[in-house]
This record gives C-alpha cells, structure tokens and sequence, in this order.
C-alpha cells in the first residue's frame, strides 16, 4: 500500500568559475552564451520550469565566484552555495565532492529527502518537461507492489538507443555490457549513454557516495532502471565542437526560454 504521494526532489550541481578557473579544454565553457545564455542560467531555467522539483541548489567555486551567478539563478529560485576553499584543491577535483556538500546542505534544512537529481550544467540539452518525466517515472517504479522499490535498483538514468554498444536493455533495466550475463549480447540492441540524466532514493545516493570514495565503484552490477531520452540530447559539452552541436539542436529543438515558460504555464 502506498500511504502517501508528497515527496521531497533536490536536484544538484556543481559549476566552475570560468573566468578565474577556466576549463583547459574549453576556456569559455561556463562564461558563454549558449542561445543567448550561460549554461548556469540554463540549469536554473530548467528547475524552475520543472513541478515537481522541490529545491535547486548550485555549488559555486569562491565566493566571488558565487556573487556573480547569484543574480544570473536567484530570479528562478536556485540556491547558490560556496564550497569550502579546501574543496578547490586537485585532491577534490571532482563534481562529486561540492555535489554531496550541496546535499549536505539540503539534508539540514528539508525535513526529509525522497530523490536526489545530481547532474551538470554543461548537459543544457533538456526538454522543458525531461524532469517531470523523469520524476514521474521514477514514482511508478518505487510504487508497490514493485520488488524492486525494496531490494533493488533504485536508480534511474538517461539513455538513448544508438548503434554504439555500452549499455544493453535487459526489460527495463540498463546492463554495462562489461557485467551482462545476456548471451551473445553483442548482437542484442544496445544502448550509449554518459548518464547526463539520473535520479536516485537519497539513500541509494549516500550509498554510492562511499563506495565511489572508497573505489569499489568498479565492482557494483548496478542495473539502473532506463529513462529514455532522444540521441541529439545525449551531449556532455567539453570541447568546443560540441558546445556547437548543442547550440545546433537547443536552437532547433528546444527554441529557447519561451519553451520553458510554456510549459511552466501548464501546471501553475
């Protein structure tokens, strides 16, 4: 039986100060105007159009750093946070250390977490409703009488159907290849995916935090439920030809802010 339907969704991000830290590979990645846009304006944009994300929160690099987004994500409800300076140093490089103290965060002051949305601004090809979606989705699977909502997966992450072979569909679960017991998988449908999408139960979070610190990640089958997405939006923008292609298919397929306030007209 299911008791209740409220539920409590944190979606979290770091980002980088592009004009003190820039990207080696990338120098304008995160001061940019993508269609007009920073991608930081982007992500904040995306939770605001979204119902059934709760709390928004972006971990900045300094504080300088995190004065000057304020007023580009605060108009949209985002959460600006500093990470501790010991964070920036290479021993943390990582988009999962300033993520989990954005969690952190959130966890003392939110009576309680039901979902976490970890991801990247540099991921900006979202649909205005991809979340909503996703969130939803996400609620039908950890429903009852499902067995998995218990002992299971409990995770979900994008992925769309290419001809390329890291991930196989077992049902309705993805299978790294490099773990699928599925005979002859080389020949089944495969799919690619770098995971630019993915929600979790807060404690399969937490869970995956400290087998990811502890490096036991290589080791865990994680079988994640699928949220199939379209192949143009699978784009992690780390070198400026993909930065165009992004431009390309947000233009095209997205067409800008307009979009997201549509969509937010339709559930206000």
């Amino acid at each position: 039986m299911n008791r209740g339907t409220k539920r409590t969704v944190v979606r979290i991000a770091p980002t980088r100060d592009g004009f003190a830290n820039p990207s080696e590979r990338f120098p304008t990645k995160h001061t940019g105007l993508l269609s007009g846009k920073t991608c930081d304006e982007w992500w904040a944009i995306q939770s605001w159009a979204s119902k059934e994300i709760t709390l928004s929160i972006l971990i900045g690099e300094t504080p300088e750093h995190c004065e000057r987004i304020k007023p580009l994500v605060e108009p949209y409800g985002v959460i600006v946070l500093c990470r501790p300076e010991t964070m920036n140093h290479s021993s943390q490089d990582s988009g999962g250390f300033p993520t989990w103290f954005g969690f952190e965060y959130a966890r003392k002051y939110v009576d309680n977490i039901n979902y976490v949305i970890p991801d990247f601004v540099v991921n900006p090809l979202r649909k205005p409703d991809d979340y909503d979606r996703m969130i939803r989705a996400f609620d039908k699977k950890m429903a009852s009488p499902n067995p998995d909502a218990v002992g299971g997966s409990r995770t979900m992450m994008s992925a769309c159907r290419t001809d390329l072979s890291y991930h196989l569909l077992d049902g309705d679960r993805l299978v790294p290849q490099y773990v699928s017991d599925i005979g002859n998988s080389r020949y089944w449908l495969a799919y690619a995916t770098v995971a630019t999408l993915s929600i979790s139960t807060t404690g399969f979070y937490e869970w995956m935090r400290l087998i990811t610190e502890a490096g036991s990640f290589q080791f865990f089958p994680g079988k994640p439920w699928l949220f199939e997405i379209e192949e143009w939006q699978e784009l992690h923008m780390d070198h400026p030809d993909q930065w165009d292609l992004a431009e390309f298919w947000f233009d095209r397929k997205i067409g800008g802010i307009e979009a997201y306030r549509d969509y937010r007209k339709t559930w206000e």
